[in-house]
């Protein structure tokens, strides 16, 4: 803290500091087009992104240790778009989440899908923004996996056999497994 003149003066807080694109917080995902950060606070993480070379940063999140799940649980960059996975689990268990992409171009969400009841347990993305995640319920609760692409968000399989770790993508098919079956489906 610095005194002049008999006035304090006090440093602005971090939400109200201009944040730099290429410097700014810790970098958690970068590639040539744009750039994933998070700001760590004492009980609340902010997470950015930002479109390299043009330097505006865009909040696209937030997680709290206020919760067994409160913001941000996973995080994938490909090309210019930003995929992210929410759960928000209250403390008798019960959660709900959602998956949304942000375009680092438009600097706005360009996608976005809603787990009621459950959460997002794996997210792919292609560098066009389709995205396609497994949910998980509760133990008697069958998983799912869905699909955001320019068919909207459409539910491709569910079951309790599926392993909704198991998604993964090349290209634009994905593949998630359910019993001991290989499944596919593509985003287009």
């Amino acid at each position: 803290m610095i005194v002049a003149l008999g006035v304090a003066l006090v440093p602005a807080p971090a939400s109200a500091r201009k944040l730099r694109c290429a410097h700014s917080g810790h970098t958690l995902l970068a590639n040539k087009v744009a750039r994933v950060f998070v700001i760590r606070g004492q009980h609340v993480d902010r997470y950015y992104a930002c479109r390299l070379g043009h330097g505006k940063v865009k909040r696209i999140g937030r997680s709290t240790d206020r919760a067994p799940k409160d913001g941000m649980t996973a995080v994938r960059l490909n090309g210019r778009f930003v995929g992210v996975t929410n759960a928000y689990c209250k403390e008798n268990g019960r959660c709900s989440g959602n998956v949304k992409v942000f375009s680092t171009t438009r600097r706005k969400f360009v996608r976005k899908g809603v787990v009621p009841d459950g959460e997002p347990a794996a997210i792919v993305m292609t560098d066009t923004g389709w995205v396609a995640w497994t949910t998980i319920h509760g133990r008697d609760e069958p998983h799912a996996v869905f699909k955001s692409d320019d068919e909207g968000n459409v539910e491709l399989d569910s079951g309790n056999t599926i392993d909704a770790h198991s998604l993964t993508r090349a290209g634009a098919t994905i593949f998630w497994t359910k019993g001991n079956i290989e499944k596919s489906a593509t985003l287009n």
